[in-house]
């Protein structure tokens, strides 16, 4: 796989701030929807805000009955509670909405029967967010549940007039709708008889997803000349189940191709780098480098019973370590390292973004899915979008984003970090 172009020079792009803005302009597009809706995430949530955006979706089915939804969510994290799959398939009587769900073959057989349904989700999961109407889309690495509407901070932005972009976005879609169960509306998981079963037979599953991945891109049809666009969109794909590492290979250039004079700042809510990508920011060029991670008190882990409630011990050891080898390299003076602390928040912001030089806007950002960590990396299918732009105006709210989100960052203190109960 290599990248996948789009000029949005025509189009229209919008930094969305708050996850209630999120939520609004959600139901917004819902509700102006004509011919398709597209929603992808790890899971949908089963609270009255995801409720209500299925009775839009279902409203809107009514005034305009050529529309056609298509929604793809993990297997085993919907699968995880009952009420999950319960709340979707009540809307499932209408046949303009189809509910996939995918199932990595990295799970082993033996997981349903001898693991809790939350530990199936370690060896894989669909992680890729999508949100497509008609020609207008939201990239974000939020998920679509009460907390990503409320109170969990990350980042979207909203792209109008993007029709080549969003007619990619629901093939990819649909493809992967292809090799996924479909939910029916008594809540039964059906999965296509012409494609092996992932569980069963994991390694001709993988091997025909491959080749039907690989047919895709090749009738994939894009522009070449991207010599007047002021704006540029990249998609890379992460798809490690398919041997695609497009997405980790992709941040780890970006990085190692920064200039002396680059400032990088890079944000992630489950700081756990692969070794790769942390030699690549120990070693990149760039004159200064920001980090914001997540604080124990805003992650989403905080107070988790069982061996969950020990996670916020192993991010605190992960930053701690990371920490320790920066102060070893002498590269504290270069370093800027954070921990994003709001009072009832959650964190869940990732991305980078780059400044040319001191006195320049950012005028690239990296977004999506992808958590720049060892499961992003070995484990999930991850969708990233790599946005370079010299529109002023543009380059102004991704600084404004960026200078937001840091703003909420605090001096990591090792002094501060907790992982008695951890053991590496």
């Amino acid at each position: 796989w290599n990248e996948f172009k789009f000029d949005l020079s025509n189009s229209t792009l919008g930094i969305i701030e708050t996850p209630s803005e999120f939520y609004n302009n959600l139901i917004q597009l819902i509700n102006r929807a004509n011919s398709r809706i597209i929603l992808t995430s790890l899971y949908f949530g089963t609270g009255h805000l995801e409720r209500q955006i299925l009775q839009c979706i279902f409203n809107r089915i009514k005034q305009v009955p050529q529309l056609e939804v298509t929604l793809l969510f993990d297997y085993s994290r919907m699968r995880r509670d009952s009420a999950n799959i319960e709340l979707i398939s009540t809307f499932l009587t209408c046949q303009n909405i189809k509910c996939y769900l995918y199932c990595s073959s990295f799970r082993p057989k033996f997981a349903s029967r001898f693991l809790p349904r939350k530990f199936s989700e370690i060896f894989g999961v669909f992680h890729t967010k999508i949100n497509v109407f008609d020609d207008s889309c939201i990239i974000t690495g939020a998920n679509l549940s009460n907390d990503y509407f409320t109170t969990r901070q990350d980042r979207y932005i909203r792209i109008n007039n993007a029709s080549k972009l969003c007619d990619f976005l629901a093939d990819y879609t649909h493809l992967f709708a292809s090799f996924s169960f479909q939910l029916d509306d008594r809540g039964r998981s059906i999965f296509p008889v012409a494609i092996p079963h992932p569980l069963n037979e994991a390694k001709k599953f993988r091997m025909v997803c491959k080749t039907l991945i690989h047919k895709f891109v090749e009738n994939v049809r894009l522009d070449d000349s991207f010599d007047d666009s002021d704006t540029l969109l990249r998609i890379l794909i992460q798809s490690p189940e398919h041997s695609i590492y497009d997405s980790s290979e992709h941040v780890n250039n970006v990085i190692q191709s920064l200039s002396h004079q680059s400032h990088l700042y890079f944000a992630s809510g489950y700081f756990n780098l692969s070794p790769t990508l942390s030699r690549s920011l120990r070693n990149c060029k760039a004159c200064n480098v920001e980090i914001l991670a997540c604080s124990r008190e805003c992650n989403g882990f905080l107070n988790a019973k069982g061996l969950a409630g020990l996670i916020c011990d192993m991010y605190d050891y992960i930053i701690f370590t990371f920490y320790q080898l920066l102060r070893t390299q002498n590269l504290l003076s270069k370093f800027n390292l954070l921990e994003y602390f709001r009072q009832n928040w959650t964190y869940h912001a990732k991305g980078l973004w780059i400044k040319k030089d001191t006195n320049e806007l950012c005028n690239i950002t990296l977004i999506g899915s992808p958590n720049y960590g060892m499961r992003s990396e070995l484990r999930d299918v991850e969708m990233m979008f790599h946005i370079q732009t010299n529109n002023m105006n543009l380059q102004r709210l991704l600084d404004s984003e960026r200078r937001r989100l840091f703003s909420h960052g605090r001096q990591f203190q090792p002094s501060r970090a907790a992982f008695r109960f951890f053991i590496p």
